[in-house]
């Protein structure tokens, strides 16, 4: 029982990497074992929620960056014209979109803990899906003298749109990167 308690101590501080020993068959012996798997369940959800935390930070980073870069752009005077305004203008609209469904992901991770979540079925245009993510990404690559040439077929998948695109937009920003 001091073993126990010590542990729970320890766990009640933030160490969920304890575990009780105990060499016995009755209670005690149940109690210490069940205190130790719920010890390991703690700790495995401890650390995914930090992974969550982090990968939620970098699905908000990229289109924040791209908001503050082509606002900063067009309020130094970077446009050309009104076509590169719009344009400008039309990303920044499209990079506060996917903010705005970041954040629904994390309501709809919110549903699936709870039970209650529901997927997206839609007809999505495979090429216009990349199209849009490579276009999100061609003004950073321009300015690392990256080129980039894509052939894409015309293919319509039934998916959850929002979902795939997000997945499309790690490949893309961690490929931009590495």
């Amino acid at each position: 029982l001091q073993r126990l308690t010590v542990a729970s101590q320890r766990m009640a501080e933030g160490d969920f990497d304890v575990r009780v020993s105990v060499d016995r068959r009755d209670e005690v012996g149940r109690l210490a074992q069940a205190f130790s798997t719920m010890a390991t369940r703690v700790g495995e959800t401890q650390r995914q929620m930090r992974a969550l935390v982090a990968n939620v930070s970098h699905d908000l980073k990229t289109p924040l960056t791209s908001i503050l870069g082509f606002a900063q752009a067009l309020r130094d005077g970077g446009a050309a014209d009104d076509t590169d305004v719009r344009r400008m203008g039309t990303v920044i609209h499209d990079e506060a979109s996917r903010l705005a469904g970041r954040l629904n992901d994390l309501l709809y991770l919110s549903e699936l803990e709870a039970g209650q979540a529901v997927l997206q079925r839609d007809e999505i245009d495979l090429r216009r899906l990349i199209e849009g993510g490579l276009a999100r990404i061609e003004p950073d690559l321009a300015a690392r003298h990256v080129a980039l040439r894509t052939e894409l077929a015309d293919v319509t998948v039934s998916a959850d749109g929002a979902k795939l695109e997000r997945a499309l937009e790690n490949l893309l920003d961690n490929a931009r990167k590495y």
